[in-house]
Parts: structure tokens; sequence; C-alpha cells
């Protein structure tokens, strides 16, 4: 498959530009295969064949969360920042983080 053949059988329901984006916000190949209709393994063919690699978006997607909760910390207080993510996956680590950074103090 190439991107015309590909445009040609998914244009509406977004095309190569949809399934890209898709990719850019880390999403999973379970929610990308029900956006297009197809198999997570059509979707992992895909990442292959358009992007030549696998696409596995966990560690990416941990990165961008743990870089949003650095960037709220920085500008908001702790007590906000409590509210915020206290009892989410990465709160204690991002905390710890937080402190090394001396965005709050122990």
């Amino acid at each position: 498959m190439n991107t015309k053949t590909f445009e040609k059988k998914y244009g509406n329901k977004g095309g190569i530009s949809k399934l890209t984006e898709l990719r850019s916000f880390f999403l999973s190949q379970k929610y990308i295969a029900n956006v297009f209709g197809v198999s997570q393994q059509r979707v992992k063919q895909w990442m292959k064949i358009f992007f030549g690699q696998e696409y596995d978006p966990r560690e990416d997607r941990r990165d961008a969360i743990m870089a949003s909760m650095i960037e709220f910390a920085s500008h908001n207080s702790f007590p906000d920042f409590r509210f915020a993510y206290r009892g989410t996956q990465y709160y204690e680590e991002i905390l710890k983080e937080c402190i090394k950074l001396k965005i709050y103090e122990k």
C-alpha cells in the first residue's frame, strides 16, 4: 500500500493526515484501529509502511504527561499541584523531580 492507495480507501476518515495526527498524539493502536475500522494488526503494518518503524506510544505518552505535570508545577502552587495530580500514576515521581528542580521545597 502507498499513500495514494491509502487516501483512496481511507480519505473519508481523514486519510494519511489523520493517521499522522493520531500517531503524533501518541494514541494506541487500538484507538487508531477503531477510527479507521481496521484491526490493530493492520495499524501495526501501516506504521511500518508509512513511518518505517514499529509503533508503541506508551513511553512517549508517559514522557508527555510527565512534562506537562512539571510545566503545571512550574506555574502553580504546591497545593494546586497536589489538588490536580494527587493519586495519579506519576504524582510521587514528579513531586520528587519538582523538589530536585527546586520548583517546590521539601
